[in-house]
């Protein structure tokens, strides 16, 4: 068995990857040069459907892979702990973030809505479509749309493992994998003035994360890892970043939401998920040395600041600016989401260890066999 505090190798790498792919999306979306509809519709695939679907698919896969170490080595999950955890590790970096757009609001330097932000406030931006007006004033937390979608997810999932056990769990991630594309077709069809958020609904949005807690659940058994040991030559994540980035790319182009609501999304998942257990498995390989390196590892764990941040800076608001000048920008935002790591998230998360390790070890002396 794993041992817990071993640090799963390539994933802070394909963060990087990720965060990266959302910066650029946003960047190109918001800036002054002309751009052409083919090339727009590319960038906002490698931003949104590619950068946010892999974090989502990490996601899933981490959150389950630790419930499944807890439940392996206590017999039991304390969802009161894991929802401590989750808090100390989400809700400081976001309520900063939050404060310094109201901040700003006050100052009369941004537009911001106050209903809109109260729906970012309790992670309930990804269904605000139903019931608010459209605003186009509130960009700086458009992105709390994926927060929403995680924090909800972090809510219902773990207590359906402790409920189901993992494998019901597993079963449970395929019925609503394989129902993923009708409920995205149904809803496209029965909302018509909310299609334009569909795939920011977590209903809408579930498969990729419940694929990668499928990941989390199967990598343990020995027909996945037979699978894996065939699939040890560099042809296999070479396939699997041909569909992210060539395949579905020129499918969506094709065929639009009919490819993407049906066939798009899931395909893409099972890739990154592909590719999370083939770099685990393989880290030494020449993509995975290079998503090991210290500057992937570096921009992997500030991540989720870079994920906040970057939707304040990469604004129109500040036109005219020295934040409008690149690589100013960029530079600005690597500033903040390392200001914020290293006194807020780092913090919390050496806290989040330590109440881990002493619920461990009170965990383990309670169901220590008696002699």
């Amino acid at each position: 068995m794993q041992n817990r505090t071993h640090r799963l190798p390539c994933i802070d790498g394909l963060r990087a990857l990720s965060v990266l792919s959302v910066i650029l999306c946003h960047y190109r979306l918001l800036s002054s040069e002309p751009s052409s509809p083919m090339a727009t519709q590319v960038t906002f695939y490698l931003g949104r459907p590619l950068g946010v679907l892999c974090f989502f698919v990490i996601s899933g896969f981490l959150i389950t892979h630790l419930l499944r170490i807890e439940l392996e080595r206590t017999s039991h999950i304390s969802l009161r702990n894991f929802y401590i955890r989750r808090v100390l590790r989400i809700f400081p970096p976001m309520y900063l973030y939050l404060g310094i757009v109201v901040l700003l609001k006050l100052l009369g330097e941004i537009p911001l809505g106050i209903p809109n932000f109260i729906a970012a406030l309790f992670f309930l931006s990804d269904y605000t479509c139903f019931f608010l007006p459209e605003s186009s004033s509130d960009w700086v937390i458009a992105h709390f749309w994926s927060l929403s979608v995680e924090e909800q997810f972090y809510f219902l999932w773990p207590l359906a493992f402790l409920l189901l056990k993992p494998r019901k769990a597993a079963i449970l991630c395929f019925i609503i994998i394989g129902l993923s594309p009708i409920l995205r077709f149904a809803t496209y069809f029965l909302f018509v003035e909310q299609r334009s958020y569909l795939t920011s609904m977590l209903h809408c949005t579930a498969d990729p994360l419940l694929i990668g807690c499928l990941l989390a659940l199967l990598a343990q058994g020995a027909r996945f890892n037979l699978i894996l040991n065939q699939c040890s030559y560099s042809l296999y994540p070479t396939a699997a970043f041909g569909i992210l980035l060539l395949v579905s790319p020129l499918l969506v182009l094709a065929a639009g939401n009919y490819y993407w609501f049906s066939l798009g999304i899931p395909l893409n998942s099972a890739a990154v998920a592909f590719l999370i257990s083939w770099f685990i498995r393989y880290p030494s390989s020449r993509v995975g040395v290079l998503l090991e390196s210290r500057p992937f590892r570096y921009l992997g764990q500030r991540s989720y600041g870079l994920y906040l941040w970057q939707e304040l800076i990469l604004s129109n608001y500040f036109d005219g600016t020295w934040l409008a000048i690149t690589p100013i920008n960029f530079c600005t935002i690597l500033l903040i989401a390392e200001f914020s790591y290293q006194t807020v998230e780092r913090p919390l998360i050496k806290l989040r260890s330590r109440y881990r390790k002493k619920n461990e070890a009170n965990l383990e002396s309670h169901y220590e066999p008696k002699c």
